[in-house]
């Protein structure tokens, strides 16, 4: 289920910018798909077989999916390294 849109703006406004400051998360670097601005966002990032998986906390609608996907690659910055991320897909949680 996803979380609220709100939590999504109040979390976009407050917390992400300290918890990059901070240094605590993994941050998805990516392209916006209609601004062409670059976005910073902390998340959850779970190594597989391959690649990465992230939580879609907020629901696959929202934007740091969309954006990554329409541009097909983003990088994650983890543990002081940048990894090139590319053929993004959604899984479902099933």
């Amino acid at each position: 289920m996803a979380l609220p849109k709100w939590l999504a703006r109040f979390n976009r406004r407050f917390i992400n910018p300290a918890a990059i400051r901070k240094g605590n998360w993994p941050v998805l670097v990516h392209t916006g798909r209609r601004s062409g601005a670059t976005y910073r966002t902390p998340l959850d990032a779970y190594p597989t077989d391959g690649g990465y998986v992230f939580t879609v906390n907020y629901g696959a609608k929202s934007d740091w999916p969309r954006n990554v996907l329409a541009a097909g690659e983003a990088q994650l910055e983890i543990d002081g390294t940048v990894v090139e991320l590319t053929r993004p897909r959604l899984v479902p949680t099933e």
